[in-house]
C-alpha cells in the first residue's frame, strides 16, 4: 500500500514516527514523507524518502510567538525578554509594534498555510495514499487523507494527548486557539490561519491514535487508541568506542535539545546549572549537548562531552538523566529505565508530560525558570539516593517494552486499511 507520513516542522515530532516508517517500508509498502525543504536533511538521514512540497510553518517561530503572547498577557516568567519570532533577538516590548507586526505575520503565514493546505489536498488526490500517518500539529496529513479517502492516523510524540493544551510558560487565556495541541484548533474558525470548514475536516480525521505511552498514563485523546512500543530514534550518530569506566560514583546524563535555546533564548539554557549540580553531588556526568549550548568553559574531569551520540546508546549506563522535558527525551529515558529530572520550559510539559512521570514515581521536575543549582541539586539528590525512583523507572520500562512493536502495528494498520 501507499503510505504518506506528514510532519510539522519540528524534528522532535517526526522522530517517534521513524521506526514505524521503517517497519512499513520493510513490509514492502511505498512510504513517503511530506515535508518542507527545511526537513529534507533530517528525513534523508533516517533512510526514508522526503517529498518537500510544503512551505511549512516553522515551529521555532511558533514557540517564540507563544512566548510573545505570554509576555503581553503578563505570564512570561523569565528575567530576560522573549525573542522576536522572526529574528530571534530579544524584544523591547515597550517599542515593539505588536499590532503592525501581527497583521503582517497573519498575512504572510496565512498565505503560506493556505498554499500548504491546497498542496496537501492536491497531493492526496494525485498520489492516492492508502494510509496517512501524521503528528498532532500537522494539518496537512489529515487534509491529504481526506482528499484521498485514506485512513488517517495521528502519531503522538510523547505524553501529551490530542485533547491536551499546548502553551509556554504561564498560559495566555483559555480561548486562544494556539493553546491546543490539536491541528483542528490551531487552524479552526477562531484562528487567523483557519476556518470552520477546515476544522470540521480535521475533526473528522481523528479516529485512530498511535500512543507510544503505557496505558497507565491515561492520555486524553479522541479516537481509538492503538498502543505502539516506543523505539528510540535520536538521530544518526556513532557509538563511542568506549564509554568511561564506572568508578563507583553515580553517573548522570545531561542532555539538551537544540530547539529549547532557539525558542526561549539563552536564559532557558540550563546545561551549566545541571552539570554544576551533578558534580557538586559527586556524580560523573555524560554531557550530550551542542557546542553552542554546552559552552566553551573548561569542565571538571568527571564531565565527559559526547558529540552527536544518540541518547539511547548511553542512557543504560546512567543512574539519572536531566533534560528539558521534550517528548523524545522523556520516552527514551522511559524505555531505558532511567529516573528523570525534567527542567520544564512549557506549561503543558509541567502539567502533563512531567506530571505523568512524577505520578508514575520515576521522575521529578523543576520549572526551567526556577532551575538554579540549589533547586536542581535538591531533586537530583533525591533521584540518586531514594531507590524507589529507580525501581519505578525499571517497572515502567518493562511496561513500555511489552507494548506492540512497530512491525506489529504496521500489520494492524494494514488490516484497518483492508477493512475500509
Amino acid at each position: 500500500m501507499r503510505v504518506l507520513i506528514a510532519i510539522s516542522a519540528w524534528p522532535g515530532h517526526f522522530m517517534p514516527m521513524v521506526p514505524l516508517g521503517w517497519a512499513l517500508r520493510s513490509a514492502g509498502h511505498d512510504v513517503r514523507v511530506l515535508c518542507s525543504p527545511q526537513e529534507v536533511d533530517a528525513v534523508v538521514r533516517t533512510g526514508l524518502h522526503p517529498d518537500p512540497r510544503l512551505l511549512g510553518l516553522p515551529m521555532v517561530w511558533s514557540t517564540r510567538l507563544m512566548n510573545l503572547f505570554s509576555a503581553y498577557h503578563g505570564t512570561w516568567r523569565y528575567p530576560a525578554r522573549p525573542l522576536h519570532p522572526d529574528t530571534g533577538e530579544p524584544l523591547d516590548l515597550d517599542t515593539f509594534d505588536m499590532g503592525g507586526w501581527w497583521s503582517a505575520a497573519v498575512d504572510t503565514f496565512g498565505r503560506r498555510w493556505r498554499q500548504d493546505a491546497e498542496t496537501a489536498a492536491a497531493y492526496g488526490r494525485e498520489w492516492r495514499p492508502d494510509l496517512v500517518v501524521h503528528d498532532p500539529l500537522s494539518a496537512e496529513g489529515p487534509l491529504a487523507a481526506h482528499a484521498a479517502g485514506a485512513l488517517s492516523v495521528v502519531h503522538l510524540w510523547g505524553p501529551t494527548g490530542t485533547e491536551e493544551p499546548l502553551c509556554t510558560t504561564g498560559g495566555f487565556g483559555e480561548g486562544d486557539p494556539s493553546r491546543n495541541s490539536r491541528a483542528r484548533d490551531s487552524f479552526g474558525p477562531d484562528s487567523p490561519f483557519g476556518s470552520a470548514e477546515l476544522a470540521s475536516v480535521l475533526d473528522q480525521q481523528l479516529t485512530q491514535v498511535l500512543d507510544p505511552c503505557p496505558g497507565e498514563f491515561g492520555l486524553n485523546s479522541v479516537g481509538a487508541r492503538l498502543p505502539i512500543r516506543f523505539v528510540p530514534y535520536n538521530g544518526p550518530g556513532t557509538l563511542p568506542e568506549k564509554l568511561p569506566e564506572r568508578d563507583g560514583r553515580p553517573r548522570v546524563c545531561v542532555v539538551w535539545g537544540r530547539t529549547t535555546t532557539r525558542g526561549f533564548g539563552p536564559v532557558a539554557n540550563k546545561v551549566e546549572q545541571a552539570v554544576t549540580a551533578a558534580t557538586e553531588l559527586g556524580a560523573e556526568v555524560l554531557l550530550l549537548a551542542s557546542e553552542s549550548d554546552a559552552g566553551n568553559a573548561e569542565l571538571p574531569g568527571q564531565v565527559h562531552r559526547l558529540s552527536e551520540v544518540p541518547l539511547h546508546l548511553v542512557l543504560p549506563t546512567c543512574d539519572a538523566v536531566i533534560h528539558a522535558a521534550g517528548g523524545g527525551s522523556i520516552l527514551t529515558s522511559m524505555v531505558c529505565g532511567v529516573p528523570q529530572l525534567m527542567l520544564t520550559v512549557a506549561e503543558n510539559a509541567e502539567k502533563w508530560s512531567a506530571g505523568r512521570l512524577e505520578r508514575a514515581g520515576c521522575g521529578l521536575s523543576v520549572r526551567n525558570y526556577e532551575a538554579d543549582v540549589p533547586a536542581i541539586k535538591v531533586e537530583l539528590e533525591r533521584l540518586l539516593s531514594e531507590p524507589a525512583f529507580a525501581e519505578s523507572a525499571r517497572r515502567l520500562a518493562g511496561e513500555a517494552q511489552s507494548m506492540p512493536s512497530p512491525a506489529a502495528v504496521a500489520g494492524q494498520l494494514e488490516s484497518l486499511v483492508s477493512a475500509r
